[in-house]
Parts: structure tokens; sequence; C-alpha cells
């Protein structure tokens, strides 16, 4: 006769029953740990930048709501006039910060102080691929022979603002869309001179640097849509090629982007227009004197509240006739770690988060006026009737990689002068803002 369960299996059979019992509610309730998948910031994540403090830190809250860890991420807004020498001290005196959100104007100048992520590095969204299919053609300026040194966020493109009155006292019904509109028949029917050739009421402002907001970017635009090679870097040199042409039948863009750019401020030339003795062109355009102004496309709301009364609308800027390719200057926003961070990791992790929320994005650069940087959003558009334009122009809007930006502007604009003032030939002015341009670096 056999007898019963031992006490022994009696105990093993029940530690048996309790584990199973236990395993079956761990398999239940268990949720995969998101540890190793999370990004990890570290204590802090200083971003310094020149963008209005309100719009970035509206941006970082958002984000705060969705990543509880972010709470480390801080931004410092420095004037634009002192930032880099701000940051340079910084550096020296070891309180660096971890990441700057600058413009590529500055992307020459500090690139020795900014860490490249290597095409290579295997980090999700930073190979050259995904970062060519992911953001706006223009952005490749931040993406060198060795690496990408910032991840874009926005793009001011240069657009077109234009006095509907003026237009429409004059017969237009619509904007100029080719620069062959602008010399044939804008120039002359809305130019007003007096019988001393003083310039009452000016179609648009070219020709002069001093008081042309935006004449770096104009003469700029002018150059890529001509086809200029810009500036061409390999390695840790740069070969400045303004007067080359990437088209073997277009010659010498620099030399065709001063004489049409000067001619609107030569007293014996039909175009004459424009000149030094006009008002600065966004106070002439505000007040009604200019029919024509060319600015960024985050100016429109400055350009409303000048003139509340302004009846003005915003279109592309013009490009020559039976052209296949639309070009147009932009300056473009991003986000670079710096050498000198004490947490290059953690300054990483904030970017990559940053990135990776297309809708703070979006409504990031629409807070700054500006357009985003990432096709996807782009690709959408706006209903905002004034967005439209600003996304339409972003889509064709590039940069170029000049030395500090000063240097590039001084360079133009003593080109510029001399060429009006009949001190240097056309040619002459080419070659001395080549050679300024190529010494800045």
């Amino acid at each position: 006769m056999q007898s019963g369960p031992r006490p022994f299996q009696i105990a093993l059979i029940a530690i048996f029953v309790v584990l199973m019992f236990v395993g079956g509610v761990l398999f239940v309730t268990y949720q995969p740990s998101s540890q190793t998948d999370a990004p990890v910031f570290g204590n802090q994540v200083q971003i310094w930048g020149t963008l209005d403090r309100q719009v970035v830190n509206k941006m970082i809250q958002d984000i705060r709501a969705e990543v509880e860890d972010f709470q480390v991420v801080s931004y410092r807004q420095l004037d634009e006039r002192t930032f880099v020498a701000e940051l340079v001290d910084a550096i020296a005196e070891g309180r660096s910060p971890d990441v700057v959100l600058i413009p590529h104007t500055e992307l020459a100048n500090l690139r020795t102080k900014i860490t490249p992520i290597p095409y290579d590095s295997q980090i999700p969204g930073y190979d050259q691929r995904t970062h060519l299919d992911t953001y706006a053609d223009g952005a490749e300026i931040f993406t060198l022979s060795d690496g990408i040194y910032a991840t874009p966020l926005a793009v001011d493109p240069l657009v077109m603002y234009w006095n509907r009155d003026i237009f429409s006292a004059n017969n237009f019904a619509a904007a100029p869309r080719t620069w062959e509109e602008i010399v044939g028949d804008v120039v002359p029917t809305v130019v007003v001179r007096d019988f001393n050739r003083n310039i009452l009421l000016s179609p648009i402002a070219l020709g002069e640097f001093s008081n042309i907001t935006n004449a770096f970017a104009i003469v700029s635009t002018l150059l890529l849509q001509g086809g200029s090679q810009m500036v061409l870097e390999d390695g840790r040199t740069y070969q400045v090629s303004l007067d080359r042409s990437v088209n073997a039948n277009v010659q010498r863009p620099l030399t065709s982007a001063l004489e049409f750019f000067t001619s609107f401020s030569t007293v014996n030339n039909p175009l004459y227009s424009w000149n030094r003795v006009q008002a600065q062109d966004t106070n002439a355009f505000a007040a009604g004197d200019l029919a024509v102004y060319l600015g960024l496309g985050s100016e429109y709301d400055n350009l409303a509240r000048l003139n509340p009364n302004l009846n003005f609308d915003i279109a592309e800027v013009p490009q020559a006739a039976g052209t296949s390719v639309r070009r147009t200057y932009g300056d473009y926003y991003g986000l670079a770690i710096l050498r000198a961070s004490q947490n290059q990791n953690g300054a990483l992790a904030a970017i990559r988060t940053i990135a990776s929320r297309p809708q703070q994005l979006s409504l990031f650069s629409s807070s700054l006026s500006m357009a985003p940087a990432r096709r996807d959003l782009l690709t959408a558009g706006s209903f905002n009737p004034i967005e439209q334009i600003r996304y339409r122009a972003a889509i064709a809007a590039f940069g170029w990689l000049s030395p500090e930006p000063i240097v590039a502007t001084e360079a133009f604009a003593d080109g510029v002068e001399d060429i009006l003032s009949n001190r240097s030939s056309v040619s002459e002015a080419v070659r001395a803002i080549m050679f300024s341009i190529s010494n800045g670096y």
C-alpha cells in the first residue's frame, strides 16, 4: 500500500505553486523599462544663443511636460553683437555652456570650438543619408567633410515685401516674379525723380550697403541665383569661389551680381532709383516711399508694427526668367555641441530630444516668424498665408560658409563703395572682395 506524500514533497510542491503564481502576476503586470532607451541628460545642459529666450524657453517647457528629466536643460539669450566674445571668454574661463544655438554664418568662425558628430558614429539619425532626407537642401551647410556640426531647427529666408497701393496705382495687379519684370516694367514705371534727379519714390532698394538692411543677403541671393560655387570646404581649408560658376555656360557670377546690384545706384544708368541719401530701406518701406523691400521672412511683424496702416504683402524673391532652379538666401539656425562642454553626452541627448519633436519645432519656428528646417514640416505647409510664402522660400533657401559675418559684409560693402565712387572697376572690386574674404578665415 502506497503511503501519501511526504512532508518534504508537500513543501516543495507548495514552493512551486507560489513561484508559479508570482511569475504569472509578474508576467501580466510587467512593462519593459525604457531606462536603456531613455535619454540621459546628466546634471545640467546649458544652451546659449541669440534667439528670443521666451520662444526657446516655451519649447523647452513643452518638452519638459513630456520628458521629466528635461528639467536640467536651460537656455540663456545673449546679445547678438557680443555673443561670440562672451562665448570665447566663457570657454577660456572654464564656464562654457554645453550647446550653442547659432546661425550658419557663425559656423566657420566657431568651427574649432564645436564637436562634430562623425558620419560613422552609429548614432541613429546622424548618418549623412538620414540628415539629407530629414532636412531642407540648404541645411547641408551644417554637414562638413568630417561630420555634422549642428542639428538644424529653423531657417529665415530672404523674401520680397511689396506695397500694394503703389503697385495698384501703377496698374500692377501682382508682385513681380522675375528680375526682368523688375528691370523692364517696375523700375521705369514706379520711380519718381525731380528735375535734379533726386529720387522721390523708389521702386526697389538696391545698389548701396549703408542704408540697405539686408544688402549682404541680397548680394548672396544674386550669387546663388547666378550659379556661384560660393565657398568650397575641404577639411579645414576654404576655397573662395564666388566668381566661379557651377555651370560652365555661366561666366563670373560675382562680377555679374555686382554689375547688376550697383546699376540701381549709378546716376547715369536707366535703372537709377536708389542712393545713399535715401532713408534706411526698412523705414522707407514703412513710410510708403519704397515699393519693394527685400527682407527676411521674420521681419513681417516688425514692418506691420512700424506702420499698422501700410497695405503690403509678402512674396518670394524674384528669379531670372525661364530659370528651372529657384534660389534665395536664408539664415539657418542649428544646435551644436561645444568641445569645452563638461557634459557632451547630455548635450547630444538634449539635441536629439529636441530634434525628434516636429510639433514643438513647428511651433518654435512659427513663433520666431521663420520656417522649420525639416522637410516633412515644409511639405505639410501651413494654412497661414504669410507662413506659406516663408515655407516656399525656405525650400529654395541656401547660405554659404562665410568667415566671421562682419568680414564678408564689409568686403562686399567696400567693393560696392569702390565701384560707385569710381575708385575701382568691377573686376578690381571682385579681386579685392575675394582677397578680403579669403583672409578672413
